[in-house]
């Protein structure tokens, strides 16, 4: 078990010594996170590793999808879209990830992931037991509980639509103008429910990409005051559902959550 309350804002940093900490499941820990049943969220920890990281082309596919949702959905209330860009919860594993959309919301989605595929290109997609398994730039996303007729229908809606591929590309090569954050926005999709945590107190959510000197920031404008620190820091969150540095990135590269889990 956690030795960690829930997740939080930092509200204090002084504690008695004779306070019990409050012990906490990982799966409990986990679903906080991913929106997730407890019982789910239970089966797919892994060891100490609440939430995996994922490999290269998966996180890859997983930065050009939440890129694409956060040009649909902007500024959005949760409350009205089924969870956060209308995602009711996500199971990430290293070489996929599961994510449950609302029903309402496939239209909109059709129309996003329409807009991760370079122009003149087509959206790869199958219909497989468990939902719809759609292929982004080498990643696996499986749209979990989504029927193929279901799925056609809101791809159908979108034909005539501005979301169609390669019609909103910010720049010519989409993959390489993220590439510094792609790890930062696949660990924040895998992490996703962590925007609705009621400590936030904010009805609304907006996530955001901008340029500083250049280069992109992944900025929380949440509650009207942007914020480039991730959630899982601004929400204080235990370090078990930090991520950890992924290893298609240089050797040397700092893993922060094993760095501080080393300090005495």
């Amino acid at each position: 078990m956690i030795t960690d309350p829930r997740p939080r804002r930092i509200a204090r940093d002084v504690f008695h010594d004779d306070e019990e900490p409050e012990y906490t499941f990982p799966g409990e820990v986990r679903r906080w996170a991913t929106g997730e049943p407890f019982r789910l969220a239970t089966e797919e920890c892994q060891d100490d590793t609440l939430i995996p990281t994922a490999v290269e082309s998966q996180a890859m596919g997983e930065a050009l999808l939440l890129d694409a949702l956060l040009s649909e959905y902007a500024l959005h209330r949760p409350a009205l879209t089924g969870g956060p860009f209308g995602i009711l919860l996500v199971t990430p594993r290293p070489h996929e990830i599961l994510i449950r959309v609302a029903p309402r919301q496939l239209p909109r989605w059709a129309a996003t992931v329409l807009r991760t595929v370079p122009a003149g290109a087509a959206l790869r997609w199958t219909a497989e037991e468990h939902g719809i398994t759609l292929t982004l730039a080498g990643a696996r996303v499986v749209l979990v509980a989504t029927s193929e007729s279901d799925w056609r229908a809101a791809m159908k809606r979108t034909e005539h639509s501005a979301g169609q591929p390669g019609s909103a590309p910010a720049h010519d090569n989409r993959i390489d103008y993220l590439s510094p954050i792609v790890p930062l926005l696949s660990a924040t999709l895998r992490r996703i429910h962590l925007l609705t945590d009621s400590e936030v107190r904010s009805p609304t959510i907006e996530l955001l990409i901008a340029e500083h000197r250049g280069e992109p920031y992944l900025y929380d404008a949440t509650g009207g005051a942007p914020s480039a620190v991730p959630l899982w820091q601004s929400v204080a969150v235990p370090l078990e559902l930090w991520p950890s540095a992924p290893a298609y990135r240089s050797p040397t590269a700092v893993d922060v959550r094993a760095a501080i889990g080393r300090l005495p």
